[in-house]
């Protein structure tokens, strides 16, 4: 039986088994979109490996099957300063560009692209699609260091000069393009509506709460300072510590490890206020933290670093920016004089920062998709 055509191709930036991601609602809502098929191409290493990365080879993945969705791995021994030769990435890839070829055949289909790399130019070069996008969720060449930075940097040059639309996810990649002179739609990240706990159900307990991946972004000394400041407050942080603290925690910081999707609703009931510490710099400048979302629209007030897109969130009343420096006593004496949310108000934030509400936005997705706007929220 042949293949299925597929009207989108998606050079993904993480494996679509990975946690659900920007990338995973971006395909969910094209796919409604156009009734169409997703191809997802999985990444491969853009440098050569380091130590670090047999830590993250153990973060559990979260299996997903979806009719729709149609999985390609590249050689996992691949990584783009080997493929610098034309030739030989022409050859090692040559299935891959079949394998579009006999997916998308007699499609109009859109290529799009979330993370720069060599076979995303290539295929943005040698397949024949309709249209073409890179989606920029983060600024993706301070993840690398030396010349796998600089390689990355023109990798990303030039996709960005070719594809047709440049769409992102911060206020600093919209400027960031726009300084070349490309132009870019700015469409911040959002959140899953039904992935929230019910309105009214925050947990009324001292506990600043975290969930996400704890990465070399993660400011550890600034959660020791307030944990040994405020030593009523629990600090619980779920998830997967790829970069551990270097020094002894306070005993009011929990580190309680990697947690289910499913079962994040349920911790976040149980905290009374989210937390954001991300140390302030190049790699977290083009940052639009979706755990923002997922805290406000449980209710939760958020205590962030002024880092990536928190900037522009210094009006909102239930945010407080702090540093080292911050009187922290003063932050929990804020917080704790504030109303709750009502339901009506955190399903008017939900619906409003909803990935659907999202991507909606976009006049380029728009006018490329057809079919029902029926994407998931």
């Amino acid at each position: 039986m042949g293949r299925l055509a597929v009207n989108l191709v998606y050079a993904a930036p993480v494996p679509y088994s990975s946690f659900t991601q920007r990338a995973h609602h971006f395909v969910a809502f094209c796919n409604n979109a156009s009734g169409g098929r997703t191809l997802w191409i999985n990444p491969y290493p853009s440098r050569f490996p380091r130590l670090g990365d047999l830590r993250r080879n153990r973060l559990r993945t979260h299996c997903r099957a979806d009719a729709a969705v149609e999985e390609l791995s590249p050689p996992t021994w691949c990584a783009d300063p080997a493929m610098r030769p034309r030739w030989f990435r022409r050859v090692v890839w040559r299935p891959i560009l079949k394998c579009v070829a006999a997916s998308t055949q007699g499609e109009d289909w859109l290529l799009a692209i979330g993370r720069p790399s060599l076979l995303a130019l290539l295929l943005l070069e040698r397949a024949e699609h309709k249209a073409s996008c890179y989606d920029a969720m983060d600024d993706f060449p301070e993840f690398q260091r030396g010349g796998a930075r600089a390689l990355s940097c023109r990798i990303e040059a030039k996709i960005a000069r070719r594809v047709d639309q440049i769409i992102v996810s911060s206020t600093f990649l919209h400027e960031k393009f726009n300084r070349l002179g490309l132009g870019a739609e700015l469409l911040r990240n959002g959140l899953d509506p039904s992935q929230q706990p019910s309105a009214g159900q925050v947990g009324a307990e001292r506990v600043f709460g975290y969930v996400g991946t704890i990465g070399d972004w993660f400011d550890w000394a600034l959660v020791a300072a307030m944990a040994r400041t405020l030593p009523e407050v629990r600090f619980d942080l779920i998830g997967p510590a790829m970069a551990p603290p270097k020094a002894s925690l306070p005993a009011n910081v929990r580190c309680l490890g990697e947690c289910a999707s499913e079962a994040v609703p349920a911790r976040l009931r149980r905290f009374s206020a989210g937390l954001i510490p991300f140390k302030v710099n190049r790699l977290t400048a083009a940052v639009d933290p979706i755990k923002y979302y997922e805290y406000r629209a449980a209710g939760l007030p958020v205590i962030s670093t002024e880092f990536g897109e928190m900037r522009q969130r210094r009006a909102d009343p239930r945010i407080c920016l702090v540093n080292r420096c911050t009187d922290f006593r003063a932050v929990l004496k804020r917080l704790e004089a504030l109303s709750p949310s009502s339901p009506q108000a955190l399903e008017r934030f939900r619906m409003a920062n909803s990935w659907r509400s999202r991507f909606e936005q976009s006049s380029f997705l728009r006018s490329r998709l057809a079919g029902p706007q029926n994407a998931e929220g």
